[in-house]
C-alpha cells in the first residue's frame, strides 16, 4: 500500500512549513483578505521571518502558522483570532500564548539583523504592500479578556 501511495505522489514528500499553514489560512480566513491584501502580505513576511528562527524546534509548524496569521490580523486592527481561524487551525486562543510571545520577540530580533535584507527588500515593493518596511516594536497580550493590544504597531498606524 505504501509503495502505491508513494508512486502516486511520485515520491514528492515535504514537511509542511509555517508558510504552508499560513497559505491555507489565508485562503480560508476571510478576514485575512482585507486591507488591500496587506494582511496576507504581512503574514507572508512574518512567515519568512519565522522560518529564520528556531521556533520550529519548540512549537509545531501549525501553531506557529496560526500565530503568524493572528499577529498579521492584529497588526491591522482586526480580531486576533476570528472563529474561522480557530476552526481551520484547530487551536484554541489560549494555545497561542507562549508561541506568540516568542514569535513576537523573534520578529523584533530578526528584523533588526542585516541578514534579512533580502526578505525585507522582497516585501518592500508595491506588489507586496510595502510590508517589508513595517517597523515591529512592542506588544502586550491580555489573555484574560482574549484581546490583544498593540502598543506600537505597524508603520505607526492601523488600517
Amino acid at each position: 500500500m505504501e509503495r502505491k501511495i508513494l508512486n502516486t505522489l511520485d515520491f514528492e514528500l515535504n514537511i509542511p512549513t509555517v508558510f504552508d499553514f499560513v497559505q491555507c489560512q489565508k485562503d480560508y480566513v476571510e478576514e485575512m483578505k482585507g486591507a488591500e491584501g496587506k494582511i496576507g502580505h504581512l503574514a507572508d513576511y512574518i512567515s519568512e521571518i519565522a522560518l529564520q528562527s528556531s521556533l520550529h524546534l519548540t512549537f509545531p509548524m501549525s501553531l506557529i502558522g496560526t500565530c503568524v496569521s493572528s499577529l498579521s490580523l492584529l497588526l491591522h486592527g482586526r480580531s486576533a483570532f476570528p472563529p474561522s481561524l480557530e476552526k481551520i487551525s484547530s487551536h484554541a486562543f489560549e494555545d497561542l500564548r507562549e508561541c506568540m510571545g516568542k514569535l513576537w520577540t523573534e520578529c523584533i530580533r530578526l528584523q533588526q539583523q542585516t541578514d534579512l535584507i533580502v526578505i525585507k527588500k522582497k516585501y518592500s515593493v508595491e506588489e507586496k504592500g510595502h510590508v517589508g518596511g513595517y517597523v515591529l516594536n512592542s506588544m502586550h497580550w491580555d489573555f484574560a479578556t482574549e484581546k490583544a493590544k498593540v502598543l506600537a504597531v505597524v508603520d505607526g498606524s492601523n488600517e
